[in-house]
């Protein structure tokens, strides 16, 4: 037998007050689910299983969770750990197709502030890496709109600057500031989109007396927000 894995993700908000502390205020992942197949290898075509199948199967479900607050979804509402996701997730496929094997959701995170530099490469120097865990929504966008409802999730931002050495500890204060968190309720931040979230960072570092040289958001595992100063010497 062999097994393959479809990795699909959503941006959810939720309270997770199981753990109590900061982790029972409201804020957000960017969670992925782990779809495993199992089967033979198929004679003709040399797979287990199209992955656009699993796709099929699948999405219906992460259409639920996305863009969402969990803690409203039913069967989440006093529950929203990682296990109770996977166990409600379960139980919206009462017929497994005969390829699935499990699923396994998790978060793509550090979850802490665990600074990574990461090396020059291209057009960009050395750059000081972190993540953070928030909830957002955009309530200047209309109510159709996917971002308007409150959701969240898992952030990385990169920041090179000319004193790479003491970076990391005003990177820390960021951290601290936007982690765990319903970014809205956060003077500046009341729209919190990629952009000005990037705007909000520059402009902390500069509070910070600490000016960078570059500030890049990622938002999702596809996307991201660059700032670049444009005076460097």
């Amino acid at each position: 037998m062999l097994q393959i894995s479809k990795y699909l993700y959503f941006d959810s908000a939720h309270k997770n007050e199981f753990k109590g502390g900061k982790y029972a205020q409201l804020h957000g992942h960017t969670f992925y689910a782990e779809i495993v197949a199992e089967g033979s290898l198929h004679p003709d075509y040399g797979w287990i299983v199209d992955f656009s199948e699993i796709k099929k199967s699948i999405v219906p479900i992460i259409d639920m969770l996305d863009h969402s607050y969990l803690n409203e979804i039913t069967g989440l509402e006093k529950d929203t750990t990682i296990p109770a996701i996977e166990k409600w997730f379960l139980e919206q496929i009462p017929e497994k197709p005969w390829w699935f094997k499990g699923v396994r959701i998790g978060i793509i995170g550090d979850l802490d502030f665990k600074p990574c530099k990461l090396p020059a490469e291209k057009d960009l120097p050395e750059l000081w890496r972190f993540s953070f865990e928030s909830a957002q929504s955009l309530p200047q966008l209309p109510n159709s709109h996917p971002c308007h409802n409150l959701h969240g999730h898992s952030y990385f931002v990169k920041v090179g600057s000319r004193d790479m050495d003491n970076l990391p500890s005003v990177l820390r204060k960021i951290y601290d500031l936007l982690d765990h968190r319903w970014l809205n309720e956060i003077p500046g931040l009341e729209k919190a989109t990629s952009e000005i979230l990037t705007h909000w960072i520059v402009e902390k570092l500069y509070e910070f007396n600490h000016p960078p040289d570059v500030v890049i958001v990622q938002e999702t595992p596809s996307s991201y927000c660059l700032w670049r100063n444009n005076h460097i010497d």
